[in-house]
């Protein structure tokens, strides 16, 4: 019923091929991918994967955008194990220093932070929804710095900086990408549990 909704306004296609590609990956994932990875639970396996997904949600993130320029996956993977990778160790932090010595951080690092039943999922739920975050404001700012490219220039040209005549394109691109994530975290723990 969704995709005959969606029809006349060209989303039918791009929701079959999404929903039947959930679909196959969480079959694929889940019953073999991700039962080899539980049952190992070695960084040295664990942490490629992550990268792996890092790639993997860069490249979709970028693809979202109508229009592009030449470094934006680079720039997306960087944003995405940079933010994601912080935030996975900024949720450790207190953890690692409440631990007495070096060694014994290094020991949970290795043994507790990278336990792949904790840590995949985790890094599963911070990267999806820096995704679509990611994919919402690459696209909105692009379309914006190039629909409002002749204002940018006349801010420019009177003495307005970079940072001043960007800032009205850059506000409006952060708030509507980032509408969604402050509405789940609204509801965290009473919706989303």
């Amino acid at each position: 019923i969704p995709l005959l909704i969606l029809r006349p306004y060209g989303l039918s296609r791009s929701l079959l091929v999404a929903s039947s590609r959930a679909l196959l990956q969480l079959s694929l994932l889940g019953g073999l991918v991700l039962s080899f990875l539980f049952h190992q639970s070695n960084p040295a396996i664990v942490l490629p994967y992550l990268a792996a997904l890092g790639a993997i949600a860069a490249r979709e993130a970028s693809t979202r955008c109508k229009q592009t320029y030449p470094r934006l996956k680079r720039h997306a993977l960087l944003s995405l194990l940079v933010g994601c990778g912080g935030s996975l160790l900024m949720a450790n932090l207190p953890t690692l220093f409440s631990l007495s010595s070096p060694s014994a951080a290094a020991a949970f690092v290795t043994r507790s932070s990278l336990d792949a039943k904790r840590i995949i999922p985790l890094w599963g739920l911070v990267l999806g929804n820096s995704v679509t975050a990611l994919a919402l404001l690459t696209s909105n700012l692009i379309t914006a710095l190039t629909e409002s490219k002749s204002n940018i220039d006349m801010l420019l040209a009177r003495g307005a900086s970079v940072t001043e005549a960007i800032s009205p394109t850059l506000t409006s691109s952060l708030t509507s990408a980032l509408t969604p994530t402050i509405n789940s975290l609204s509801v965290c723990g009473l919706v989303h549990i």
